[in-house]
């Protein structure tokens, strides 16, 4: 297992293929889009890095056809995600109505999403409909690239999962995760966010997301 892959280079585990864009931000790799031999024209797969191992050349793979034949491969094992969508009714329950805290100075996170690409969503409330009319909105601290306080659509994050092949996720809830102060969670947000990238790199959560390309 390796994460020093590059655009072009070959890859054979789980399946064979080509990294075909490198994700990530300020020099940091989250993941790769790759495309699996055999797969169908325009058909693309999302992959943590750690997941992929250096194909050795002339490598292949006899559970997969010839490159170039449509047939889509078979799915890689994955750690079952939450359902969709990711805010049930329990955790909706938790959560204040947006702008009840706005004279909070240090409002309580109640809610804790992890990302394949290593970003956390820290939610302190959330509305079905917000007051301008926006539907599942919820409201809290986002750290990734550029860590800051906003408005999350639920709708998007669900659809990051919805079009996940069944049984994987881009986005799941920390369940492990108990309810604390916002301030106490972006002290922790540096290590929070290395222990999840070590996670993904071991493998240890194998995320896949099928995504569809202008060909």
């Amino acid at each position: 297992m390796t994460n020093a892959l590059k655009v072009g280079d070959r890859f054979s585990s789980p399946y064979p293929g080509t990294v075909i864009a490198v994700l990530g931000g300020d020099g940091e790799v989250s993941g790769y889009e790759v495309r699996l031999d055999g797969a169908p024209p325009g058909e693309t797969w999302l992959v943590p890095i750690g997941a992929l191992g250096i194909a050795p050349p002339g490598e292949t793979h006899p559970d997969l056809p010839c490159p170039g034949r449509s047939r889509t491969p078979p799915p890689m094992e994955v750690t079952p995600t939450m359902p969709i969508p990711l805010l049930t009714d329990e955790l909706k329950a938790r959560l204040p109505e947006l702008y009840s805290q706005e004279d909070v100075p240090d409002p309580v996170v109640q809610v804790l999403f992890l990302g394949a690409n290593c970003r956390i969503w820290a939610v302190t409330e959330y509305s079905d409909v917000a007051p301008d009319g926006c539907p599942h909105l919820a409201f809290g601290w986002v750290a990734g690239d550029f860590p800051e306080l906003g408005y999350t659509p639920m709708d998007e994050l669900d659809e990051l999962n919805e079009r996940c092949l069944p049984g994987h996720g881009f986005v799941w809830v920390d369940e492990t995760f108990t309810p604390r102060p916002l301030s106490q969670v972006q002290a922790e947000a540096d290590e929070t966010r290395r222990l999840l990238r070590e996670s993904l790199e071991s493998g240890a959560r194998v995320v896949v997301k099928l995504t569809s390309i202008e060909v």
